[in-house]
């Protein structure tokens, strides 16, 4: 009988680039896709882990031998626990993983992913901001007045944060996404002799960067795109404030609930180190160095406005 392998969760950007790294590595027969959107704050965060662990259940009653868990990079490094609300459900979950190890040795395995904060998620931790919003602006003022540079502003990012370190080990997400695959296709290609049985790992990037150095990276490429003296600066206000922000509750609100205040929580978390572990786990399974920070927001820039 073909060996069942289950992905968990298989959507979203970073489900989407591990299912399409595996298409190529393996056969899509062998593979069992589980796809659903938790909601893991709050009074949800309960729901989200019950939510996976009926996935969970399913899988294993379909014959599915041995599950790969994407779960996410807080919790420091291999921490059981964790202040950012957005990953309690992670946690119960590894948890229940842990305890289907032992209790259903040999039939059942598993191995949980922690993967890394990635690249193109740093609008979450910057209130929204994306360097594109003020590139449009500033390119069609310059178009209807037919100037060139030469103004200056200052833009400030409003968080619960002060930028300063600890930082966060950022990742790419498309790495981590070849990462993920390359460990499934390992475990195929040898089940007795795969090294991540019931392990836990930590793909996480090669370097960690300040929220203040992420912020200072954006101001560079607007300023390079741009041609003005645009200065972008963090300002540390209160979570009421923060959430209080007119832009922050719609982009922040599940099943009709505003979270803001419950995300805001994760910025404890990065105060407290959790996000700031470099593991070498990600470019051992590359054979490459990852993709650095200012890298994959350059690509994103060049891909909307060209070189």
């Amino acid at each position: 009988m073909e060996k069942k392998i289950d992905i968990f969760p298989a959507a979203g950007a970073l489900g989407g680039s591990i299912v399409k790294h595996l298409s190529s590595l393996i056969p899509a027969s062998s593979l069992i896709l589980v796809a659903r959107r938790p909601d893991t704050l709050a009074e949800y965060s309960r729901q989200g882990a019950v939510a996976h662990r009926k996935a969970i259940d399913a899988a294993l009653h379909s014959g599915v031998k041995h599950i790969f868990y994407s779960s996410l990079a807080f919790a420091g490094n291999l921490s059981k626990s964790s202040d950012a609300l957005v990953m309690r459900a992670h946690l119960d979950t590894e948890a229940y993983l842990q305890e289907l190890g032992r209790t259903r040795a040999p039939d059942f395995t598993f191995t949980i992913l922690r993967e890394g904060l990635y690249h193109e998620s740093f609008p979450i931790y910057t209130s929204f901001f994306r360097p594109q919003e003020v590139i449009d602006v500033i390119t069609d003022e310059n178009t209807r007045r037919q100037s060139g540079g030469g103004d200056h502003g200052e833009i400030q990012i409003k968080i619960p944060h002060d930028g300063s370190a600890p930082g966060v080990a950022w990742a790419n997400r498309d790495d981590l996404g070849e990462a993920s695959a390359k460990i499934v296709k390992l475990y195929m290609q040898n089940p007795l002799g795969f090294p991540f049985t019931n392990s836990t790992l930590l793909l996480s990037g090669p370097k960690v960067l300040t929220l203040n150095e992420v912020v200072a990276v954006l101001e560079k490429l607007i300023r390079e795109r741009t041609g003005r003296d645009i200065s972008v600066k963090i300002k540390q206000v209160s979570v009421e404030e923060y959430a209080n922000q007119p832009h922050v509750p719609p982009l922040l609100t599940y099943h009709g609930v505003d979270l803001s205040r419950e995300w805001a929580t994760a910025w404890q978390a990065i105060r407290n180190g959790e996000c700031a572990v470099v593991s070498p786990v990600l470019k051992e399974i590359l054979g490459r160095e990852p993709e650095e920070f200012e890298t994959t927001l350059r690509k994103d820039l060049t891909r909307k406005y060209g070189s």
